[in-house]
């Protein structure tokens, strides 16, 4: 059955962030990792520990072979990385996310991974500190 790689992508982002948390630096505990429906949930009254919120953002679809017989789906997952310590512990956080994902560039099931942008959002908080990541997810024929 042909669908989306969406799901697929977010499932294996999550995965791989918890299980590779503190194997390319010493950053502390591992943040709570949700996907931004679990978040929902909760409620933002919530946020008292360190958070990786991830949320499916957009999927292209490009159609090549033979009369568009095979399809490239381009994945947009956003990483969403929350903090209350400070922009140290941010910066640590965000690095440690950014080497997980740069050493892990080659996934099973997907074509690759790659980060594609990032975005300082601390500014609009007080006493939070945030960071945007979005990492790009390409996976054949899904």
């Amino acid at each position: 059955i042909m669908g989306t790689a969406m799901y697929d992508a977010l499932e294996d982002m999550r995965t791989l962030l918890k299980d590779e948390w503190g194997t390319t630096s010493i950053v502390g505990d591992t943040p709570e990792i949700k996907v931004i429906w679990e978040r929902k949930v909760v409620g933002f009254a919530d946020y008292t520990r360190d958070t990786i919120l991830l949320t499916p953002k957009k999927e292209r679809i490009d159609y090549f072979g033979l009369f568009g017989s095979d399809f490239l789906h381009h994945v947009n997952i956003q990483i969403e990385v929350w903090t209350y310590m400070n922009q140290t512990r941010l910066d640590n956080m965000v690095g440690e996310v950014i080497k997980i994902i740069k050493n892990n560039i080659r996934r099973t099931n997907f074509v690759d991974l790659m980060i594609t942008g990032s975005v300082s959002s601390s500014e609009t908080y007080r006493n939070i500190w945030k960071h945007v990541l979005t990492a790009k997810y390409r996976k054949l024929n899904p």
